[in-house]
């Protein structure tokens, strides 16, 4: 197979000792062998804040994840196609 194909992941993350439900939607690249992330979310929005901010994740825990989950992320999404 080749070219680019639309697909997402959840992954339950340890994030500085709490446990979140992510979901990364994205597209994986067979001419690459990349997962290339568009959009990263909550998978349940957060009951103190209402509408679409609710499902938004906060800077920091957002760079903790970027810095530190990138090889786990790509081993997800390959792995659950």
């Amino acid at each position: 197979m080749r070219g680019r194909l639309p697909h997402h992941i959840t992954l339950t993350l340890n994030v500085r000792h709490i446990e979140l439900d992510v979901v990364f939607e994205g597209w994986l690249d067979f001419d690459e062998g990349i997962f290339d992330v568009d959009d990263t979310y909550l998978s349940d929005g957060r009951t103190k804040i209402a509408g679409k901010d609710a499902y938004k994740i906060p800077t920091r825990v957002r760079n903790h994840i970027d810095r530190n989950y990138d090889e786990e992320i790509h081993e997800a999404a390959w792995g659950s196609y």
